[in-house]
């Protein structure tokens, strides 16, 4: 929410961070509206998980990628544009039977990379 030290520290604790090689990269990575770093607890085997994510950095993206339950789901390869900017949405209302994750990973055409906290995803029986 701002820079100040106990915002830092409730984002560590509340695991809305992400780890990049460079200091320019800032990335918005959320599902359903809740934060990286979120559970959300669904009781339908097919729930409507609606993800969106935005990443503003220095230098143009080379690829984005959207990792869920350790597989390469999507592969997203942004137009090189000055600024930088690259945003997606999109919908993923495949069935679930049991708990899972998802968290984005990129890279920049100079080679710096990020990648965020997982969203985890519980299935409640």
């Amino acid at each position: 929410e701002n820079q100040s030290r106990d915002a830092i520290f409730q984002a560590l604790y509340d695991r809305r961070c992400y780890g990049t090689t460079a200091p320019a990269i800032q990335v918005d990575y959320r599902v359903n509206d809740a934060w990286m770093g979120s559970t959300l607890r669904f009781d339908s085997f097919r729930p409507e998980r609606h993800y969106r994510c935005r990443v503003k950095g220095g230098t143009p993206l080379e690829r984005v990628e959207w990792i869920k339950n350790g597989r390469i789901e999507r592969v997203f390869r942004p137009e090189h544009v000055e600024n930088a900017d690259f945003s997606a949405e999109w919908r993923d209302d495949s069935l679930i039977t049991s708990n899972e994750y998802a968290y984005l990973r990129g890279s920049t055409i100079d080679g710096h990379m990020f990648w965020t906290s997982p969203i985890w995803i519980e299935f409640l029986a």
